[in-house]
């Protein structure tokens, strides 16, 4: 069994204080965003079909610091432009030809891990390219 890649990898504790310190999360009133998103949800028929677990929808908080309303709006237009625009979000395997070829070229390259931030880091190298 290979090993797990844990190079920067936050742990739960880790991003529970990042969340708390930097967005200021509470788990109380998460418990509280998390029924109202599922409500809300529940009343809006063109996201019946969405993930409504705990840690999509909070992964939406935290991606709007926690507004109730910025969270509604993103997640509206998240799932809008999937359902208008599917061939976006469709067949985005790393060995298709098309995007071998593009990392191949070394012009994006995604590294492993997460910065100290705990973001994904992507290399771009803009020189490499043939305008």
């Amino acid at each position: 069994m290979p090993a797990i890649n844990t190079i920067n990898v936050w742990t739960e504790e880790a991003l529970a204080k990042a969340a708390k310190d930097d967005l200021g999360e509470d788990k109380g009133r998460v418990k509280d965003d998390v029924k109202a998103l599922r409500s809300w949800i529940s009343k809006s028929p063109h996201l019946h079909s969405i993930r409504k677990d705990d840690a999509y929808l909070t992964m939406f908080l935290r991606g709007c610091k926690f507004s109730l309303e910025r969270t509604k709006e993103k997640l509206d237009f998240h799932h809008t432009v999937r359902g208008n625009l599917p061939t976006w979000f469709d067949n985005w395997d790393p060995r298709q030809p098309q995007l071998q070829a593009i990392l191949r070229a070394g012009m994006h390259l995604p590294l492993r891990g997460y910065d100290r931030h705990g973001r994904r880091v992507i290399l771009m190298r803009g020189g490499v390219s043939d305008p």
